[in-house]
Formats: structure tokens, sequence, C-alpha cells
């Protein structure tokens, strides 16, 4: 696969995966209803882009590793995953079709 195919297929998926203006975020066993998180992208999804937190070990160790959950019930999204999301846009948009490149004018 080129790269720029890979870097189309990963832009695809991640806009796929972006939380929707209506705040609804799919989980395999549930919908949920978020509106505060609408433009936001999900710290997990699936290949079907469903919300899917973490489990086993990888849930243990980002339970260990990281600052105590903030709220209460599912936290789908965080400023800096959403953050990420947006710069890796942002760079492919520039590089793909020269559009709002920084520092470009």
């Amino acid at each position: 696969m080129s790269r720029q195919r890979y870097a189309d297929n990963a832009a695809a998926q991640a806009i796929a995966a972006q939380i929707g203006s209506a705040g609804t975020i799919r989980t395999p066993a549930a919908t949920l209803v978020r509106p505060v998180q609408a433009g936001a992208f999900p710290s997990y999804w699936d290949a079907e882009h469903r919300f899917v937190p973490t489990s086993g070990l990888t849930e243990w160790a980002t339970d260990m590793l990281s600052m105590p959950p903030e709220y209460a019930g599912a936290v789908v999204s965080d400023s800096e995953t959403t953050f990420d999301g947006y710069a890796f846009l942002v760079t492919y948009r520039c590089a793909r079709f020269d559009l709002g490149c920084p520092g470009m004018g």
C-alpha cells in the first residue's frame, strides 16, 4: 500500500470514528448520547467505529498510569485525544491537498 493511500485510509477512519454533531456514541452494548462530546475523537474505537473501552491488562495498565477518572460513567474522549485527532487531520489536509497549512497565511 502506498503512503498516500495509507494516509487517506487513516484519515477516513479517524473521521468516521469522530463523534457526530448529535453527540451519539455507539458502543457494543448501548448507544450513549453525550452532546458535549460532539466533534470529539473517542479514545478507543473498534473496526465498526464504536467506542470500546479497554479491558484486561490494557485497562489495568491504563488505570495504574493515569490520573483517576474525572467523571463517573463512560468517559469517551478527552481534550488530549481530540487535540491529537485535530492536529493529525490538519497536517493530513496540508500534506494531501495543500490547504490550511500552518504559517502559509
